[in-house]
């Protein structure tokens, strides 16, 4: 009797130790994370910034090329109102895994700018990768974020000769 006691006991503490893993992201998260990247890119293109900003979370961290992290809704708002305005922003999703309430996105990116004063069009392409949270409301904001060129960056000019005496 006490050796089915022990064994049930163990197999208690065996089947409380055990959690449920969270299932997979469904095909509807998929569609509604590649349906949020397409707004995303109509809103930077059109100048939506505020429209941007409300894609983030409160305390969202952006890893820009170039600038220290930013943090915050209300900085990577005020961050992208400081860049130039695009003439063209087009966001391709490659990939999107996750479990429960976390999805992360893997994708690139293509854009064209003109500089303040300048005629002269700047393009540019990329890839990104966002970590994305579900909110209570099933809606998904980006939590973070990081994104880089493709083109390499200019070299620095030669450094002038020396004059001899």
């Amino acid at each position: 009797m006490s050796r089915a006691l022990g064994i049930v006991a163990i197999l208690g503490l065996v089947a409380a130790g055990c959690h449920r893993t969270p299932a997979y992201i469904t095909p509807a998260d998929r569609a509604s994370l590649h349906a949020t990247q397409d707004t995303l890119a109509a809103r930077m293109q059109r100048g939506d910034f505020d429209g941007v900003a409300a894609r983030y979370g409160a305390q969202a961290k952006m890893m820009a090329p170039n600038q220290p992290m930013i943090v915050g809704r209300t900085a990577i708002e005020a961050s992208l109102r400081a860049d130039p305005r695009f003439t063209t922003f087009a966001l391709t999703v490659d990939t999107v895994f996750g479990m429960g309430d976390l999805a992360v996105l893997r994708g690139h990116y293509r854009l064209s700018f003109t500089l303040p004063g300048s005629s002269q069009a700047v393009a540019d392409s990329g890839k990104y990768l966002q970590v994305q949270w579900r909110q209570p409301d099933g809606g998904w904001l980006t939590q973070d974020e990081i994104y880089n060129s493709d083109i390499p960056a200019p070299m620095p000019p030669a450094p002038a000769p020396k004059r001899s005496k």
